[in-house]
Formats: C-alpha cells, sequence, structure tokens
C-alpha cells in the first residue's frame, strides 16, 4: 500500500514539474504543447502503475480453499 501511494506522489510531482514548466518558461508553442502531452502521458503511466501496485497488494489467496480475501 504504502509503495503505491510513493508512486502516486511522485507521480503527482512529476506532472506539476512538466505543467509548470510548460507554463511559465518562454518556450516555442510547439515545445509547450510536447510537455503537457508529456506531462499527461506521465501522469496515465504513473496512476496506473499505483493501481496495479494496489491490485497486486490487496489480496491474500488461502492455499487450501484458493478463496481471496
Amino acid at each position: 500500500m504504502s509503495l503505491s501511494v510513493i508512486t502516486g506522489v511522485i507521480t503527482v510531482i512529476a506532472v506539476c514539474a512538466l505543467v509548470i514548466i510548460a507554463s511559465f518558461i518562454d518556450l516555442p508553442t510547439v515545445v509547450r504543447i510536447i510537455l503537457i502531452v508529456l506531462s499527461v502521458a506521465v501522469g496515465v503511466a504513473g496512476i496506473a502503475a499505483a493501481a496495479m501496485l494496489d491490485i497486486k497488494a490487496g489480496y491474500f489467496e488461502c492455499p487450501y480453499c484458493k478463496e481471496l480475501f
């Protein structure tokens, strides 16, 4: 659980940093668009990674009855 939270926090920090770079630094429009698209891709990948970590860490399978808890 804590690993997925850490992954989520790092993702939020990375996305915020990329958006701030695209917003405040004087860049050509094409570069700004590329940075915003990159930040969306980083956000999607980070949220997916955190969700997958949470899914794998959240279950226990009984060795006898094979029921998930």
